[in-house]
């Protein structure tokens, strides 16, 4: 399998990128779904044009810290791409959700386990990604190698800067 890494922060790449590729892996970092600083609309256009095997979403993808603390901002695009996540899933990509710090209340959920949410849409803590030459990769959030349990300074610095 090929993969295509999309930052967290997308921008605006030439289409022919997202369809470089049969048999490819995407892995989506940091969205962040429920702020104003949330880019849904490039995101959209990446699911729009991208056909993918796995499409593994890492970490933070809905800001429960900011949902949490009432400041919710959730236009019609954050939803449109929700939808969008389902739609691919229907259609058989496999989605692999493993929750970060922002979205840490999903981790006391699933504990160890693998929480099914209808085909091909799993949370899981952490997956296992095959690339093309067989190496095993080891998909996370980074804070689960923080040194407080759930990245719990990073939070703690968040609140300060409130």
């Amino acid at each position: 399998m090929r993969a295509f890494l999309c930052a967290a922060k997308p921008t605006r790449l030439p289409r022919q990128i997202y369809r470089a590729s049969e048999n490819l892996d995407v892995f989506k970092l940091l969205w962040r779904a429920g702020t104003a600083g949330c880019q849904a609309e490039p995101l959209l256009e990446m699911l729009r044009c991208v056909s993918c095997d796995t499409l593994y979403l890492v970490g933070d993808i809905v800001d429960g810290w900011e949902l949490s603390s009432g400041r919710v901002h959730w236009p019609q695009a954050h939803s449109d791409v929700i939808q969008k996540l389902l739609k691919k899933a229907r259609k058989g990509t496999r989605v692999i959700y493993c929750p970060g710090n922002h979205d840490e209340a999903l981790r006391d959920f699933i504990q160890d386990s693998t929480i099914e949410l209808g085909a091909n849409v799993t949370i899981q803590q952490e997956a296992t990604h095959v690339t093309a030459d067989g190496r095993r990769l080891l998909v996370l959030h980074g804070d689960r190698c923080d040194l407080t349990p759930h990245g719990a300074h990073a939070r703690c610095y968040a609140d300060a800067r409130r």
